[in-house]
């Protein structure tokens, strides 16, 4: 009989040593799976800003130019309305994110066009004059789905 006992009480920690670990490796998995999974959806929300948009053809880069521009536009558009519904004299720390933000996206969008002709010193301010300015034919209906399924790829 004292052998049966000595048997079980060695035998028990194993038992449960296998049931904890299990839990734990459960854990350990989803803790790395939900990483990866997070990343890539980080890596979806925000580009890299280094990155050059897409000029590989016309559409391309015209649509570039016009994403980037939306995209700033909706991420200044709340900030901007949250400013006005309580106005102060010095911003929050959240807006002056939301201006580094929409400054990126504009500057993305300043890339896609060809300001070759420029002189260095006007190129930002014309080249943001320029993107906005598309910006507002296509909302005008002057590039209509029509005339980006029509240029070049």
């Amino acid at each position: 009989m004292r052998n049966d006992s000595v048997t079980r009480i060695f035998t028990q920690p194993n038992y449960f040593r296998i049931r904890v670990e299990s839990p734990l490796k459960l854990i350990c998995w989803a803790l790395v799976l939900s990483l990866c999974i997070g990343t890539a959806a980080a890596e979806e929300r925000y580009k890299n800003p280094l990155a050059p948009p897409d000029t590989s053809s016309p559409r391309a880069t015209l649509q570039s130019l016009l994403d980037n521009v939306r995209e700033a536009y909706d991420v200044l558009m709340p900030a901007y309305a949250s400013y006005l519904a309580e106005p102060s004299l010095f911003p929050p720390d959240s807006a002056r994110e939301v201006e580094e933000r929409t400054k990126e996206l504009l500057e993305r969008a300043v890339r896609t066009l060809n300001l070759g002709e420029i002189a260095r010193a006007l190129r930002a301010n014309v080249g943001l004059e320029r993107a906005l300015l598309l910006k507002e034919c296509s909302t005008a209906s002057r590039f209509r789905p029509s005339t980006l399924s029509r240029m070049q790829r």
